[in-house]
């Protein structure tokens, strides 16, 4: 831990295990709490686990950052997905996740001491996607039901009034394959291929045929190349939806159509933290800084950008660790927006007895 940051010197924090009822069945969760004379927060965080992670993290990393934030007085809920870690049940695409993460979000706040009112999301990968998307379809739904109650003709007119999260932090997002996503995806990976000792030691050791070198070079200036075994077939997920149980599946433009609307329109605090030699993040954020869809929609009063140059997709190196943790720790304590009395978690509205 650096001496610098704001959880170095504070007081360390205990786990408790919290049993979560969701609809997809009972998950196993974690709760991190801050010591009795650890700053007092308003604000609760929620960690959503990427892919087959489950709530320690790989090297350990959501422990370690859930007991640093417990530290610097934010009570902390990291849990297993349904069919991941100690959470009973199968596997759900991070598409239908949502009401997990709800039903996440509300026992952190019925578990937290009164003082924290609010939630705010640490995701990883399409954990990070997943909670964008929920955000956004439970501001709709407020919207539409506040529009019904109110007799109004078009339900969408208050849809930026009330977040449905204090903010989202995004490490690394996901965005699936589709043409456009696998072409950015393709010229983030062949840029850091020509930067790579490993590629030009195979050059001139006659390993690699000057096709492959003149791939790279096409698709690094924003030429579409797609070679046999690249990052495209590397990058192809399992199937998002199960046909037979679950909803409808969602093909990968209707994935990445519904982020980059929720990017735009969900009206909370963002941070992205992209590594520098992630493919997922330096995707994402290509789309963030380039894509029409998405390129300057969102004002820059609700969203902040973090790189971490040369990091990996799960912050391998503890540097990178510390760098995404003070990162989320001085974003937290500087938007103002953080620190509103609205939100799909609010304990007002959380039932808490």
């Amino acid at each position: 831990m650096s001496p610098a940051s704001p959880a170095a010197a504070a007081p360390a924090a205990a786990d408790q295990p919290l049993a979560i009822g969701s609809p997809a069945g009972p998950l196993l969760g974690l709760l991190s709490q801050p010591a009795a004379d650890a700053p007092a927060r308003d604000i609760g965080m929620l960690i959503v686990p990427g892919g087959a992670q489950y709530r320690v993290g790989a090297h350990r990393q959501f422990r370690e950052l859930a007991h640093e934030l417990a530290a610097a007085g934010y009570p902390t809920l990291r849990f297993d997905l349904p069919g991941q870690g100690d959470s009973p049940g199968e596997p759900l695409p991070y598409t239908a996740i949502g009401p997990c993460l709800q039903a996440a979000g509300n026992a952190l706040l019925q578990a937290s001491p009164a003082a924290c009112r609010r939630i705010a999301v640490f995701g990883l990968c399409d954990g990070a996607s997943a909670a964008l998307l929920h955000a956004h379809a439970c501001m709709k739904a407020q919207a539409q039901s506040h529009a019904q109650a109110d007799g109004q003709a078009h339900p969408q007119a208050n849809a930026t009034s009330e977040p449905t999260w204090a903010g989202i932090a995004m490490l690394n997002p996901w965005l699936e394959p589709d043409a456009q996503v696998q072409q950015a995806r393709e010229r983030h990976y062949y840029r850091q291929r020509l930067f790579s000792r490993a590629l030009w030691r195979q050059l001139f050791s006659g390993g690699l045929g000057m096709a492959s070198v003149r791939a790279a070079l096409r698709s690094a200036m924003g030429s579409r190349a797609s070679p046999p075994g690249g990052p495209a077939n590397a990058s192809v997920k399992a199937p998002m939806n199960s046909p037979t149980n679950g909803p409808p599946v969602l093909q990968p433009a209707d994935v990445n159509a519904a982020l980059a609307q929720a990017w735009v329109a969900w009206p909370g605090q963002l941070l992205l933290i992209v590594g520098g030699a992630d493919l997922s993040g330096q995707t994402f954020d290509h789309q963030v800084q380039h894509h029409p869809a998405w390129r300057s929609r969102r004002p820059a009063a609700r969203w902040q950008r973090v790189l971490l140059p040369g990091a990996d997709h799960t912050l391998s190196r503890n540097q990178w660790r510390i760098a995404a943790r003070d990162a989320l720790l001085a974003w937290l304590a500087c938007q103002p927006a953080l620190q509103s009395d609205v939100g799909f978690f609010d304990k007002q509205s959380s039932n808490r007895t």
